[in-house]
C-alpha cells in the first residue's frame, strides 16, 4: 500500500458522515416475498409484468420497453440475461465484500435473474434537480465505491485470469469478456492470463496499423496497471438514488477482473456519447485513462471492436517486437 493509498484511506475514514452508503460491508436485506414464489409463477408474473417504462427507472440497466426487466412482486424484479451466473456471482461478492449498496440477488429461474427491487430514481433523473453539495457527495460515493472494488484482491486475493468471475462454483475457468472495450458482436476471449489479454489488444492495433491506416506511433496497449475488479457499465442509468437515502450500483452483466484503468475508459466512453453531464468528473470518480496506450489506444481500434469479430487475423506472433 502507498502513502497515497494510506492518506486516501484516512480522508474516507474523516468524510464518512458525507458518504451515501453504509460503510461497513456485509449488507443485511430483509426476505422477499419473491422467495416463496414458485418457478411457475414467476415465469407467470414476468410474462404479465407492468410496462418498465411506469416505473421509476430501469431497474437493472435493460433498455426499457424491450421487456427485458420487469417487477414481479412489491419488493423484486426478474431480468432477462444471457448470462446469469458471472452476474449474479459479481453481484453477491461485491455485496460482501465492500460498502457497495447492489441489490440483492434472490434466485434464478430458467433465464431470469431475480433481485431486490430498490425503490428511487435513476441518477439521470435526479441529477438535474440535485444541489451542488449533493452532487457533490455523489460523486465522493461513487469515487469510494470505485475503490473499494479496486482494493478487493487484497481482501479475497489476486484473480486467476482476466475477465468475468466463473459461471460455477466448481469451475476455474476463464470467461468469454464482455463491454464496450471488447467487441461489440459476442464479446471477446476468454483469457487464460493477463498476457493473453494484452496480446489480443496489441494484435488489433498491428490490424488496425497494416489495413486501416493506423498511426504508426499509437502508445502499445497499457499493461502496466495491476487487474482490479471492474464494473465495466459504471454511467447515470446504473445508479439508483435510493429513497432510503443511499447510492446504489446496478447491473453487473459486464463485471469481471480488468486493468485499473479500463473502468474511466468505459466510462468515458459512454458519456461522451450520450453527452453525459458529468464528463469532466469522471477523472475524479475513476482516475485519468487519458495516457498513452489507454483511452487513445482504444480509440485508435475501436473501428475493429465494432466491425470485426474477435477471432481476427494473427500477426502479432510474427512481430518481433512483440516476441
Amino acid at each position: 500500500m502507498t502513502m497515497w493509498d494510506t492518506a486516501e484511506g484516512l480522508m474516507y475514514f474523516l468524510v464518512r458522515p458525507l458518504l451515501m452508503c453504509r460503510v461497513g460491508g456485509n449488507q443485511v436485506a430483509s426476505a422477499s416475498s419473491a422467495e416463496s414464489m414458485t418457478s411457475e409463477e414467476i415465469t407467470q408474473a414476468f410474462a404479465t409484468q407492468p410496462a418498465a417504462e411506469m416505473l421509476d427507472y430501469d431497474l437493472v440497466g435493460a433498455v426499457l420497453g424491450t421487456g427485458n426487466v420487469g417487477l414481479i412482486a412489491p419488493d423484486a424484479v426478474a431480468k432477462f440475461v444471457a448470462e446469469i451466473r458471472p452476474e449474479l456471482s459479481s453481484m453477491e461478492l461485491v455485496r460482501r465484500h465492500t460498502s457497495i449498496h447492489v441489490p440483492r440477488g434472490i434466485g434464478l429461474v430458467d433465464d431470469l435473474l431475480v433481485q431486490q427491487y430498490i425503490p428511487g430514481q435513476r441518477l439521470s433523473h435526479a441529477w438535474a434537480t440535485m444541489s451542488w453539495w449533493r452532487r457533490f457527495r455523489v460523486l465522493l460515493t461513487l469515487r469510494f465505491y470505485i475503490r473499494e472494488l479496486r482494493s478487493l484482491s487484497s481482501r479475497i486475493g489476486d484473480p486467476a485470469f482476466p475477465g468475468p468471475l466463473c459461471s460455477h462454483d466448481h469451475e476455474q475457468s476463464p470467461q468469454l469478456c464482455k463491454g464496450r472495450l471488447f467487441n461489440e458482436s459476442g464479446g471477446s476471449g476468454p483469457f487464460a492470463t493477463y498476457r493473453e489479454l494484452s496480446r489480443w489488444y496489441k494484435n488489433r492495433l498491428l490490424v488496425m496499423q497494416r489495413f486501416r491506416n493506423v498511426d504508426q506511433n499509437i502508445a502499445q496497449f497499457d499493461d502496466r496497471s495491476p487487474l482490479v475488479f471492474t464494473h465495466m457499465d459504471i454511467h447515470m442509468d446504473n445508479i439508483i438514488v435510493g429513497d432510503d437515502g443511499h447510492l446504489w450500483i446496478i447491473d453487473w452483466a459486464d463485471a469481471g477482473w480488468y486493468p485499473k484503468w479500463f473502468e474511466a475508459a468505459s466510462m468515458t466512453i459512454f458519456a461522451r456519447l450520450r453527452g453525459s453531464p458529468w464528463v469532466d468528473w469522471i477523472s475524479f470518480v475513476a482516475g485519468n485513462c487519458e495516457k498513452p496506450g489507454q483511452l487513445p489506444f482504444i480509440h485508435a481500434i475501436s473501428w475493429s471492436l465494432n466491425t470485426l469479430t474477435s477471432d481476427i487475423i494473427n500477426l502479432i506472433d510474427s512481430d518481433p517486437r512483440h516476441n
